[in-house]
């Protein structure tokens, strides 16, 4: 069994139940698209600028295998020709000379014995489809991943939109508060104007939102292949989201350990140069060919003829010391790729661990987040009812209403980067579909 099927799963299978029914939703003649994470993910994968190199290289590597195998195989051949001589200018008594000539020959050729090296090609061919397959669904898993990210990313960015809104009306709402109270003589001029300058500035943030929105969903539609102009409306995560099993870290390194594409394609390396070296050896070994050969040759076209067959064999006795140096070579090539798996199992652990204190780090940061907006919105509503009563000024309010906006913004950030630190840990482990289906609204 090939090194590849025997140490990593093929994402593409992995993901099939996952996404088998996610169809985006296409509204008739209004360029609406209705999407869930699954969806965007089906049409991630679908759109062949993403996967069409990789899977040409699929293409390509099985293509070698049989050419790899092909080399073991009798090839056969045949030639044939005609000539015709200058006819003779002297009279001769004698039997003119033939001034046709027809020439065929029919050749087999059979590689009996070739020191393992054909053997060894075909290893090769075979490590190199293992290889690029194992690179398709590595692409296939870091596209899931971009398209994951783009999609929570786009999310966050539309929340902050939503919030923003209700910055942008909460103020103005206020602002006509303050308006009538300084027609009363209730505030003052200074904040009538204070109001005023904050209200431009809740409408600036705003724009900045929607730009920042706009630009998350022109990122992900391209990486979906749709068209710029179609509204794009997503599908929110799944409160299970926020209960996304998290491994400990003992059991994260070792999901990672046996599950890390990198790992797999090293593996694969390894196997490699050691073909290599088989290979290099081969050089003090003979090489056996038989050939056969039939020719025919007269003034018609016949296929009465000879036959003969050769065996030939090749044993290169010396080469300058060449073949000793290719095999110090691939020796030291096996060595180098030893050494490189030991290194990526290090890199491995320790991107686990750096991945893992994040998702603990984003979890506090949300729950204090959490923490923060409840006494910022106590805070708000205390301050705004004092102010009604006139015992708060305008200034107080507009403070607290900023507090409590920042702690909003805060929130959101903790929230959606908690979903991005474990969508990191789980890329981590090559185990994105597992995230999936917990945070996916459909799963």
């Amino acid at each position: 069994m090939p090194i590849y099927h025997r140490i990593t799963r093929s994402v593409a299978v992995a993901m099939v139940v996952i996404i088998a029914a996610a169809l985006p939703v296409f509204a008739e003649g209004s360029g609406r698209i209705e999407l869930d994470l699954a969806g965007a993910i089906k049409l991630a994968v679908q759109n062949e600028l993403n996967l069409g190199t990789v899977r040409a290289g699929v293409a390509e590597a099985l293509a070698r295998i049989e050419k790899a195998e092909a080399a073991k195989r009798p090839s056969a051949s045949v030639s044939s020709s005609y000539t015709r001589l200058e006819e003779p200018t002297i009279i001769s008594m004698s039997k003119p000379p033939t001034q046709d000539i027809y020439t065929t020959t029919f050749s087999v050729q059979w590689p009996l014995y070739t020191g393992g090296k054909a053997a060894s090609g075909l290893n090769l061919a075979r490590l190199g489809a293992d290889s690029a397959q194992l690179e398709y669904d590595q692409a296939v898993d870091d596209l899931i991943y971009r398209a994951v990210q783009g999609y929570i990313t786009l999310l966050k960015a539309r929340s902050f939109v939503q919030l923003g809104e209700e910055f942008v009306r909460t103020t103005a709402e206020h602002l006509k508060f303050v308006e009538t109270n300084y027609e009363l003589g209730y505030v003052t001029k200074s904040d009538l104007l204070e109001t005023r300058v904050r209200l431009r500035q809740a409408e600036q943030s705003l724009l900045q939102a929607q730009h920042g929105a706009k630009l998350a969903e022109e990122s992900l539609k391209n990486l979906l292949g749709l068209e710029t102009e179609a509204e794009l409306v997503l599908a929110g995560l799944s409160a299970n989201g926020v209960h996304v099993p998290v491994p400990s870290l003992a059991e994260a390194i070792q999901i990672a350990l046996e599950n890390r594409p990198e790992l797999a394609q090293l593996e694969i390396a390894r196997a490699v140069a050691r073909e290599n070296l088989q290979l290099a050896e081969a050089y003090r070994k003979p090489m056996v060919v038989a050939i056969g050969q039939y020719d025919s040759q007269g003034d018609k076209f016949s296929l009465d003829g000879s036959w003969r067959l050769t065996l030939s064999a090749q044993w290169q006795l010396y080469d300058g010391g060449a073949g000793a140096a290719g095999v110090a070579e691939a020796q030291a090539g096996l060595s180098k790729i030893e050494s490189s798996l030991a290194q990526a199992e290090n890199g491995i652990k320790l991107e686990v661990r750096q991945k893992h204190l994040a998702v603990s780090e984003a979890a506090q940061a949300r729950e204090l987040a959490a923490l923060t907006v409840m006494q910022a919105k106590e805070s708000y509503d205390f301050t705004t009812a004092k102010f009604e009563l006139g015992a708060a000024t305008n200034l107080e309010v507009l403070t607290a209403q900023s507090t409590l906006n920042q702690a909003q913004n805060s929130l959101i950030n903790a929230e959606y980067d908690y979903h991005l630190a474990v969508l990191d840990l789980y890329k981590a482990m090559s185990q994105i579909e597992n995230y999936i289906a917990g945070v996916d609204v459909n799963a």
